[in-house]
């Protein structure tokens, strides 16, 4: 049974000046661009909590940690967080508001998503990145925000797991409606991975802290059972790997 730790934490809930020592030059550089401090707080929590994360799997100190940003797009230094030390777990960092997560897993490349329930459908712009019968499920289920977030939230895990993010044409990749349990049923057939994606993508929905909708992603292999997911508090984590 694949499995996937996601792990939470709420902007203002940790010290952040202890973590600023764990950034490389390339991030320091980053965290210092962002001009307000809240996009500061997510930078800076995501990348010390997936630090912490990677530490805790392999007894470590958090500061010990190497993390790597790779586009396999454009070659720049973004898009999904990785770890170059052997042993260490597949990551994906989220955020919104006030909410920071890392997902980890052992068991494939993994995609992570997170948005507040109070975000609107934006019904007019179904089409940018659903499919007709996507949308129809949508619809189906009473067209509000909670089965768009549904649709929404699994979506974007899938793709970061893949590692594309929005590069793909989203309404071809095809998930199962809101009401039923999460499953990818297509991908687009001019990208890598067609063949193969549906057939070994494992999908959970969760819910989140402070009425947060999100929803995780890992791809397993073919022969993998249902995924199982375990969330923890996040600021206890970092608090532990800040030292005394």
């Amino acid at each position: 049974m694949p499995k996937a730790d996601v792990w939470w934490v709420e902007l203002g809930s940790v010290p952040l000046e202890p973590m600023l020592a764990w950034l490389n030059d390339e991030e320091r550089e980053r965290w210092s661009r962002y001009l307000k401090d809240d996009d500061k707080q997510r930078f800076l929590l995501g990348a010390s909590l997936s630090r912490a994360i990677v530490a805790r799997e392999l007894g470590i100190a958090a500061a010990d940690v190497p993390l790597e940003r790779h586009c396999s797009r454009c070659e720049g230094p973004h898009g999904p967080v990785t770890s170059p030390l052997p042993g260490a777990p597949n990551l994906s960092v989220t955020h919104a508001g006030e909410l920071v997560g890392v997902a980890a897993s052992v068991d494939g490349p993994v995609g992570l998503d997170v948005e507040p329930s109070s975000r609107r459908s934006p019904l007019q712009d179904l089409g940018v990145v659903f499919g007709s019968d996507e949308i129809a499920g949508i619809t189906r289920a009473g067209g509000g925000s909670e089965p768009f977030l549904r649709m929404w939230t699994r979506k974007e895990a899938v793709v970061k797991a893949v590692g594309v993010g929005f590069m793909v044409a989203l309404p071809k990749v095809v998930l199962t409606g809101p009401a039923d349990a999460p499953r990818l049923l297509g991908w687009p057939g001019d990208e890598p991975g067609a063949d193969r994606y549906p057939a070994e993508m494992r999908m959970a929905d969760l819910q989140a802290p402070r009425d947060h909708v999100g929803a995780v992603a890992v791809i397993a292999g073919r022969s993998a059972g249902e995924l199982h997911v375990v969330q923890h508090n996040g600021a206890d984590l970092l608090t532990a790997a800040i030292p005394a």
